[in-house]
């Protein structure tokens, strides 16, 4: 038995929780827009809370998957992503900073593409400072809600002025590995066996998995 491989596909534990925390991103964004800042304050941290918990349960239950892989990093920038635009659209969180939130990851977007279409190799899992990063944009999100929950400005407050300072910096930090990662990678090539699956060969392995048919 020890050596069995389980059978985590797309309905695995771990992936649902993940999913649970795409699901969250819609009403979070829409409190923060509708003025209800403490109720986003709550979903929040209970879509933050639950990134912790897949990893936790991918590992003690050994369900580690290629889509768990793929869609939790994405999961976390998209709640980060959305998250920031509200915030930028509610008036609590400055624009350039959004500009520069959006800008390092349709660079990193444009260049997975580029890498793709070239057929170089390609990591999915991030680098430290990326994660670094997601931490700290996170840290600065309940910040800034809990100021203007407190009736405090941001500008006002010199916690939320050093988070913001912090994010960007991490955020152009996180930006340039990843354009020094890419240009690396450009020098190698990948043979065609060990090609980049598109997202809809890794769902269907993963529901052939699910099933217990062998992959081909």
């Amino acid at each position: 038995m020890s050596g069995e491989v389980p059978r985590a596909g797309v309905t695995a534990l771990p992936n649902l929780v993940t999913l649970f925390r795409l699901f969250l991103i819609f009403p979070f964004s829409a409190l923060i827009v509708s003025g209800r800042l403490a109720s986003a304050a709550i979903v929040f941290l209970i879509a933050t809370a639950s990134d912790g918990i897949d990893g936790r349960l991918a590992r003690r239950l050994d369900q580690r998957t290629v889509l768990g892989a793929v869609l939790d990093p994405l999961v976390d920038k998209l709640l980060m992503l959305v998250g920031s635009m509200a915030l930028t659209v509610s008036g609590l969180l400055p624009v350039w900073l959004m500009v520069l939130i959006v800008g390092r990851d349709v660079t990193i977007i444009c260049g997975i593409v580029l890498l793709i279409v070239l057929k170089r190799p390609l990591r999915i899992a991030p680098l430290w400072i990326s994660k670094v990063n997601t931490v700290v944009q996170s840290c600065t999100i309940i910040t800034l809600l809990a100021t203007r929950i407190a009736g405090v400005d941001w500008i006002a407050s010199w916690l939320s002025v050093w988070m913001i300072v912090i994010t960007a910096l991490t955020t152009v930090g996180s930006g340039l590995a990843y354009v020094v990662l890419g240009y690396r990678l450009m020098g190698q090539r990948i043979s065609t066996d060990t090609a980049i699956p598109s997202i809809s060969t890794i769902l269907m392995k993963e529901v052939r998995q699910q099933k217990g048919n062998p992959l081909v």
